[in-house]
């Protein structure tokens, strides 16, 4: 039984469609040049003469670390590089099609060869005699013997020694490569009806001071009241922090005859940062066989540095030193916290002739000092002298200035002072960004009468004092002088400068406010990407500075896909505003299973932002390649069969149909005739 022609048809189509895909495919991969590097991971040097293998042969690298392979890959190659004293690694390579070159490196790790070192083990009874116990070092069982020499990684190891009717000992020892340590361990024979007497736990001294370093004496006296003579006694000394965490200080042994008394001391450093104020419990635990006894005492932390606190009022400045009667006068003061807990408040007060005219709250956020102002109305005062004070105050530290004015009749002259300087104005050359240098312009004005010889200034930021030198200023004139300073990597923010400018005669002071710009990264990036196992895929990001000055910023990746991604720029500077768009390539590997992958974009400088976004790996159904060689003229032989089989095929069913219908032909041409 015979099909028809359209099935045939159809199987022509798919077996030639399928055929072609073949030979394209073979064709294809054969011309992909692959180039592997291979690389020390720890010196990242190429590596000569490693050999580099695949399913196609064998070949060593050139002096460059390369391998250059020419024939034909497969879709799913596995390369491996290897080299005596390495770990072998390998990688896998895909060609897409004809012609693409692929350059791939492989990192190659050293072996670390184990370093070893000697424990030479020792045990003895109380008394000094040898006596076997069973040995474990890191909890392995080693043997039951009264010495034993074993060789072992170099690194921390804990040894123990157990035997019944005996107290167990250990002792941890860090051995160094090729040394050998020895470790001697003592078996106390467990003694029955021992019996302790505690007293007289001192801690001395049992107050100290926060924040300064101290040595406490920590003692306490045992006597054995019952037991046998050459009781072995152990006392653990320890201090509780702040969360309630019993810390270890030291331990101290002896042994005790009946009816003998000891002292047990040790010696606990404080550290200042250890605890905070308040009174810390203190344990001494003291130990005997199975006799376990803990007393307590205690230690007082306290606040005893009585500047802890300390503010300073500076000199008060008046806008109008002349005032007359009705005028209004701008009084200004720095207010300097030099020692605090941050954030702290400073409380601060203003008096005319001991009178309240003026108050205020300062809150701190950092040490610096900050300028407290009120004004005076004369009209509310007689003419004549008058005495200005203004106080401040925190926790319990005060500090108070004063200084007095005159307030002259209208019309009243009063002669101008002959010598006086004047901060007038300060401003920085460029924007101030962490890590430049930049200059910080001080305009000096010489308000008196006099000449101003050999005037100096000086600038105090970033917890540094820049320094100008002398100058000259004319009566009336003003002077502009700058100093070179170098904004520390960082800073941000508001920072304080401080302008004193002064010779023998008068001086002056300004405190102003400058702000340190930074560049603040914005990263945007598509929540997802689509990408296939065995596909080398284009990704982009945008990064945008959202500062106000120009910047610099380090861009990184982390995640479970971040290593599979390339061509990502370490850093990118960026103006203002501005926003550049960041070109990536993904290579999902060949084995790589479907599902998805987070990994996350970094930009930082002095600040930081990250985007994450995740791989979606999905299988795509390919054609399938087969292995080429010796096999390269098999698809065109295959090809060439499948035509001469559809050939015959088509011609034999042609032949059979037409042979099968003439006789109706005749049938119904003679049938005609006979009618």
């Amino acid at each position: 039984m015979f099909v028809s022609k359209y099935t045939i048809l159809i199987l022509f189509i798919l077996l030639l469609v399928f055929t072609l895909n073949f030979v394209v495919n073979v064709n294809a991969i054969q011309y992909c040049p692959t180039t592997i590097t291979v690389i020390d991971e720890d010196t990242r040097v190429p590596m000569r003469g490693t050999k580099v293998t695949w399913s196609g042969g064998e070949l060593t690298t050139n002096e460059n670390g390369q391998v250059t392979f020419n024939t034909i890959l497969y879709s799913n190659n596995k390369i491996t590089a290897s080299a005596e004293g390495y770990e072998t690694d390998s990688i896998w390579v895909y060609c897409r099609s004809c012609c693409d070159p692929i350059n791939e490196v492989i990192y190659l790790k050293r072996i670390v060869q184990p370093r070893y070192c000697t424990l030479d083990i020792y045990v003895k009874d109380q008394n000094g005699n040898s006596i076997d116990g069973n040995i474990y070092v890191d909890n392995s069982y080693k043997g039951y013997d009264d010495h034993l020499t074993i060789d072992i990684q170099l690194g921390t190891h804990k040894v123990e020694v157990t035997r019944d009717g005996y107290y167990s000992d250990s002792a941890t020892v860090t051995c160094a490569c090729t040394e050998t340590k020895r470790i001697d361990l003592t078996l106390r024979k467990k003694e029955e009806g021992v019996k302790l007497r505690i007293s007289d736990f001192d801690v001395n001294p049992d107050t100290i001071c926060m924040g300064q370093d101290e040595t406490v004496e920590m003692s306490i006296r045992v006597n054995l009241e019952q037991g046998p003579d050459n009781t072995f006694v152990t006392t653990k000394f320890y201090v509780e922090d702040d969360r309630g965490n019993w810390h270890y200080i030291d331990r101290d042994e002896k042994y005790l005859d009946r009816g003998q008394t000891k002292t047990f001391s040790v010696d606990y450093h404080y550290s200042a940062y250890f605890s905070d104020e308040g009174i810390h419990d203190v344990r001494a635990k003291v130990e005997t066989g199975t006799i376990i006894e803990n007393v307590y005492s205690e230690l007082d932390v306290k606040d005893c540095i009585p500047y802890r606190y300390r503010v300073v009022v500076g000199s008060i400045s008046l806008d109008n030193e002349y005032p007359d009667l009705g005028d209004i006068v701008l009084v200004s003061t720095p207010i300097t916290l030099n020692y605090a807990r941050l954030p702290e408040t400073v409380y601060v007060k203003g008096y005319v002739d001991d009178n309240l005219v003026h108050s205020a709250s300062i809150r701190f956020y950092k040490l610096g000092t900050e300028t407290f102002q009120f004004t005076i109305d004369t009209d509310k005062y007689t003419t004549g002298p008058h005495t200005i004070k203004v106080k401040a105050e925190v926790d319990t530290k005060t500090d108070t200035s004063t200084r007095t004015f005159s307030i002259s009749p209208v019309g009243y002259y009063v002669r101008e002072a002959e010598h006086c300087l004047s901060v007038e104005k300060i401003w920085t050359e460029e924007e101030l960004k962490p890590g430049e240098r930049n200059k910080v312009y001080v305009r000096v004005l010489s308000c008196g009468t006099k000449y101003e010889k050999n005037v100096k200034m000086k600038l105090e930021a970033f917890s540094k004092t820049f320094y100008t030198g002398e100058f000259d200023i004319p009566a009336r004139g003003s002077k502009d002088v700058f100093v070179t300073i170098t904004v520390p990597e960082d800073v941000s923010g508001k920072q304080s400068f401080k302008v004193t400018v002064w010779n023998i005669h008068t001086s002056d002071t300004w405190t102003k406010d400058f702000e340190v710009q930074v560049g603040i990264p914005y990263v945007e990036i598509k929540p997802e990407f689509i990408l296939e196992n065995c596909q080398k895929e284009r990704i982009t990001f945008g990064v945008t500075n959202t500062g106000k000055v120009s910047d610099t910023f380090t861009i990184s990746l982390t995640g479970i896909g971040a290593e599979w991604v390339t061509g990502v720029p370490s850093t990118i500077t960026l103006d203002p505003d501005e926003r550049k768009t960041v070109t990536a390539y993904v290579s999902v590997p060949c084995d790589a299973e479907e599902g998805y992958y987070e990994f996350t974009i970094i930009a930082k400088d002095s600040t930081e932002y990250s985007a994450t976004s995740t791989m979606r790996v999905i299988r795509p159904w390919r054609w399938p390649i087969f292995p080429t060689g010796i096999f390269l003229w098999l698809p065109w032989i295959l090809l060439i069969l499948l035509i001469i089989f559809l050939v015959f095929l088509f011609g034999g069913y042609w032949l059979f149909t037409s042979g099968r219908r003439r006789p109706m032909f005749d049938c119904y041409d003679g049938c005609m005739g006979l009618r």
